[in-house]
C-alpha cells in the first residue's frame, strides 16, 4: 500500500514538474538545452522515489522471511556428477524436495530455535532421479532441534553403512589388505563383534521367558552364547569356516572346546531368572550342574548350532569386506579415478546383513543392524596400537616368562576370559610311561602292555579292545 501511494505521489510530482519544466524550456532559445534540463529534473525525481522505497523496506521486515525458514541440511546422496554430501548446509524450505515440505514445515511449528537440523536418508543414483517418489512415504520425527526420517530396519542399516563407508575417516583410512596392520585391525573388530552378536542374539531370543520351556531349542543358543571366540588366522581368516557343513566336524568341535565353565555361567543366569519368576521346577533344569548334558544334546543335533555360527561368520565377513572396499575407494579417489566399488559394496553388504539377520534361530533381528555397525565403528576408532609398556627399571635383569603364561594368554579368546585353559602335562608322565622302551620318550609303549590290546591305534579311533 505504501509503495502504491509513493508511486502515485511520484507520478503527480512528475506531471507537475514536467509542465513547469516545459514552461521554463520555452523561455530557453535553444531546444537541445531545454531537453537536457527536463531529463535532469526527471532523473532527480526518480532517485528521490528510490530512496523513499528503500527506507520503507528497511523499516518494514520482508514477508518472505517468516514463510521460508532455513534448515541445516544433512543429506548424503549419489547424483549424476558423483557423491554429494550436505553436512549442515543452510537450505531454505523452498529448496527442499516438494514431497517433504509440508511434513517438515508442520514439525517446525513448535520450534524452540530459529534454525533446525534436518537429516534425510541416503539415496543412490536411481533413487535420486526420482527423489520425490522415494521420499514421499518416508515419515519424519522431531527430537529437540533435529528433524530426521524414520526408516525401516533394512533401510536404517543401509543408511548407517553408507554414512560410515562413504564419509567417515575411520573407515576410509582403515588398513588395506596388503597393509601390515590389516590383520591385527580387523581381528580386533572380529573378536569384538563375535562377543557382541552372541550376547545380543541370546538377549533377543530369551526376551520372551516362555522360550526357556522349549529346552531342545534353547540349548543351541546357550552353547552358542558360551562358545569360544575365533582368534583368526593370518592373513585373511577372521571367522569360523563352516561352508562345508556337515563335513567340518573338527571346526565345529573347536567352537565348544573347553567351554564347561562358560556354559555353567550362562546356565546360572537363566536359573536365577527363572527363580525370580517363581518357576523353580524349570530352574532346576537350567542348573549349572547339567552343563555336560546341555553340550552333549547340542553335539547330537548340531544343525541349529552350526547355523548360528555360520550366520555370525557371514555378518562379520560382510563388515570386513565393507571396510576393505571403503579404504580401497579412498585410495582410488586420491589418484583421481572414478571408483564405485565402495558404493556397490554398501548395497551388497547391506543386503547380505539384512537377509542374515532376518532369521536368527527363528526370529527377526534386523533392527540390530545399525547397532552392529556402531559397535564396529567404535572398535575401529580405538586404533590398533597397544598401550606402551613401562620402561624397565635400571640394572634390572631380564626375566623369562613362565610357560604357563602362554596358556593363560590363549584363554583370552574365550567368551569369558576368566576361565583358564588347560596347561601342558607333567614332564614326568612320559618318562614313567616309556621306562622300559628302547627308545625312551617316544610315546610308543605303556608300563603294562596288557591293559590295551592295540597301543598304536590311530589318533581319531579308540583302541580296539579292552582287557
Amino acid at each position: 500500500m505504501a509503495s502504491a501511494l509513493c508511486t502515485l505521489a511520484f507520478s503527480q510530482n512528475v506531471n507537475r514538474d514536467s509542465h513547469r519544466f516545459q514552461s521554463q524550456a520555452k523561455q530557453i532559445p535553444y531546444p537541445i538545452e531545454a531537453m537536457t534540463l527536463i531529463c535532469l529534473r526527471l532523473t532527480e525525481c526518480w532517485f528521490t522515489q528510490l530512496m523513499i522505497e528503500s527506507t520503507m523496506n528497511d523499516s518494514t521486515p520482508h514477508e518472505s522471511k517468516n514463510t521460508d525458514p532455513i534448515f541445516h541440511l544433512y543429506w548424503l546422496r549419489e547424483t549424476s556428477l558423483g557423491m554429494t554430501c550436505d553436512a549442515g548446509t543452510p537450505t531454505p524450505l523452498s529448496k527442499l524436495p516438494q514431497s517433504i515440505q509440508p511434513r517438515v514445515s508442520a514439525l517446525r511449528t513448535a520450534a524452540t530455535s530459529d534454525v533446525l537440523h534436518l537429516r534425510l536418508p541416503f539415496l543412490d543414483r536411481a533413487e535420486t532421479r526420482r527423489q520425490e517418489a522415494s521420499l514421499e512415504d518416508v515419515p519424519f520425527e522431531r527430537t529437540g532441534d533435529l528433524i530426521r526420517a524414520v526408516l525401516t530396519p533394512p533401510a536404517a542399516t543401509r543408511d548407517t553403512m553408507a554414512t560410515y563407508a562413504l564419509t567417515d575417516s575411520v573407515w576410509r583410512e582403515s588398513p588395506q589388505e596388503r597393509d601390515p596392520a590389516y590383520f591385527s585391525t580387523w581381528q580386533r573388530v572380529s573378536v569384538a563383534l563375535q562377543r557382541w552378536l552372541r550376547d545380543r542374539f541370546a538377549e533377543e531370543y530369551f526376551r520372551n521367558p516362555a522360550r526357556l520351556q522349549d529346552r531342545p531349542n534353547a540349548y543351541p543358543m546357550i552353547v552358542y552364547q558360551a562358545s569360544r571366540l575365533y582368534a583368526g588366522r593370518p592373513r585373511t581368516e577372521f571367522t569360523y569356516d563352516l561352508r562345508d557343513y556337515p563335513w567340518c566336524e573338527d571346526t565345529l568341535a573347536s567352537t565348544w572346546k573347553m567351554t564347561g565353565r562358560s556354559i555353567q555361567r550362562v546356565l546360572s543366569q537363566y536359573e536365577t531368572r527363572l527363580l525370580q519368576v517363581g518357576d523353580s521346577r524349570l530352574a532346576y533344569r537350567y542348573s549349572p550342574a547339567w552343563h555336560e548334558d546341555v553340550r552333549i544334546a547340542v553335539e547330537q543335533k548340531t544343525k541349529p548350532y552350526a547355523e548360528l555360527i555360520a550366520r555370525e561368520s557371514a555378518i562379520i565377513n560382510a563388515v570386513i569386506d565393507l571396510g576393505t572396499f571403503a579404504s580401497a575407494d579412498e585410495a582410488a579417489s586420491r589418484r583421481s579415478l572414478e571408483n564405485r566399488n565402495c558404493l556397490d559394496a554398501v548395497t551388497r553388504c547391506a543386503k547380505l546383513i539384512n537377509q542374515t539377520l532376518r532369521k536368527i534361530h527363528g526370529q527377526d533381528v534386523r533392527h540390530l543392524g545399525p547397532a552392529l555397525l556402531e559397535e564396529a565403528n567404535r572398535v575401529l576408532a580405538l586404533g590398533g596400537s597397544p598401550a606402551p609398556l613401562p620402561p624397565p627399571a635400571p640394572n634390572a635383569k631380564p626375566q623369562q616368562a613362565p610357560r604357563r603364561a602362554i596358556h593363560i594368554a590363549r584363554a583370552r579368546f574365550l567368551q569369558y576370559p576368566d576361565v583358564r585353559a588347560a596347561g601342558s602335562p607333567h614332564q614326568g608322565v612320559r618318562a614313567q610311561e616309556d621306562a622300559h622302551h628302547r627308545n625312551a620318550n617316544r610315546s610308543g609303549q605303556v608300563t603294562n602292555a596288557g591293559v590295551i590290546s592295540n597301543v598304536q591305534a590311530s589318533p581319531r579311533q579308540p583302541a580296539g579292545q579292552l582287557v
